[in-house]
């Protein structure tokens, strides 16, 4: 296994006219905790979007896990909490981490097991069974947390945890 989980090199990215990342050099090892901070607008974003494989770079390589991205494979093995939550909210937060689960070929045998896992580690336990709909906002982004957490992934990438 590669030491260094993300190695990007001169990664640019435009949107029209503006140019959102210039030639970024970035290489996160292995067991380490980073944080990217910068203004609104800074590309914070589109970085972690690119080093996901969700959006092509126009210059620049990413790799992730010694795999150049967009991988379906690597990406199985990354975790990722949007911004903003993405849930179903008619659904309970069992069958959120279910459903997200059995997306990210979470194994059947061990889906409950994760299920599980993953709820106690964001003291969701005793909400499963409820509604997402009745969930508080700090609810839902502990529910997110935890389906990024659900296929216990390699590398784990949260966008604006703290909103």
């Amino acid at each position: 296994m590669a030491t260094d989980y993300v190695i990007a090199k001169q990664v640019s990215k435009h949107f029209g006219h503006q140019q959102v990342l210039n030639q970024i050099d970035l290489t996160l090892p292995a067991g380490m905790i980073y944080g990217l901070i910068g203004p609104s607008g800074a590309g914070k974003t589109t970085l972690i979007k690119s080093i996901l494989g969700m959006e092509a770079v126009d210059s620049g390589t990413v790799k992730v896990m010694d795999t150049v991205m967009p991988n379906r494979a690597v990406m199985a093995q990354v975790g990722y909490m949007a911004q903003s939550d993405a849930l179903y909210e008619t659904l309970t937060a069992r069958e959120n981490l279910t459903l997200f689960g059995q997306l990210m070929r979470v194994p059947k045998i061990k889906l409950a097991q994760m299920i599980d896992y993953a709820a106690g580690l964001v003291d969701l336990t005793s909400q499963l069974d409820k509604r997402v709909s009745g969930y508080s906002g700090g609810m839902k982004r502990r529910l997110s947390l935890a389906i990024a957490l659900i296929q216990d992934p390699q590398l784990l990438i949260l966008d604006e945890p703290t909103v």
